[in-house]
């Protein structure tokens, strides 16, 4: 963000400030990052978009990259 760049910085379901009732293990929040991907580029058309996750993040990244994607996901 200090760069420039824009940050979506969301916690995945029942993680810090996200409701929810129980954890899929990225299977089902894999689709919860399809729509912010959804979210961003509907708001930027032109948007590159970098995924990154750490632990449970990085397994629900993995688990979205297996379907498509916009090309907007570098």
């Amino acid at each position: 963000h200090e760069q420039g760049w824009n940050v979506l910085m969301p916690d995945q379901r029942c993680y810090g400030s996200s409701e929810g009732n129980y954890v899929s293990w990225g299977f089902q929040e894999r689709l919860d990052l399809v729509s912010w991907i959804s979210y961003v580029t509907r708001r930027d058309a032109d948007a590159q978009i970098l995924l990154l996750g750490v632990s449970m993040g990085a397994a629900t990244v993995l688990m979205a990259t297996g379907g498509a994607l916009p090309r907007n996901v570098k």
